[in-house]
């Protein structure tokens, strides 16, 4: 079997650009299911596996702290799927009590204000879902 140097070139290319953009890759802007569709696609043409530790790895540290520590803390996640899951529950919950609590990002608030209010939103997370979730317990 003859393999062509110029699609040899491109795909290792395409490899190394994969690998490098799943470095960098962030959910951003509470959109988790564009975050995984991102981090599938790039972890398919990095050729990793998906339930590789250090592939895992890479995803739980693209998320938001607060919502991989909830993932972890609710339902102690160790495969992909299982990963992929949490996130989006999780993440569902919390845009949900946002919502009940009146809570949005507002673009045009002056800066101190946007840093008391994310600063608040990092604690309040874990309280929010450690209260939703013991009514279930």
């Amino acid at each position: 079997m003859m393999v062509h140097f110029g699609n040899a070139f491109v795909d290792t290319m395409t490899q190394a650009k994969a690998q490098h953009e799943l470095g960098k890759l962030r959910m951003e802007g509470g959109h988790i299911n564009e975050y995984i569709a991102k981090f599938k696609q790039y972890i398919t043409m990095a050729g990793y596996g998906v339930d590789k530790p250090t592939v895992l790895e890479k995803f739980i540290k693209g998320l938001p702290n607060p919502l991989a520590r909830t993932c972890v803390e609710m339902d102690t996640p160790d495969m992909w799927q299982e990963w992929k899951d949490s996130s989006r529950k999780c993440q569902e919950v919390y845009l949900h009590w946002q919502q009940i609590l009146g809570i949005n990002d507002k673009k045009d608030q002056p800066l101190s204000k946007k840093k008391d209010l994310n600063k608040w939103r990092q604690v309040s997370w874990t309280r929010s879902f450690t209260r939703f979730f013991s009514y279930f317990a």
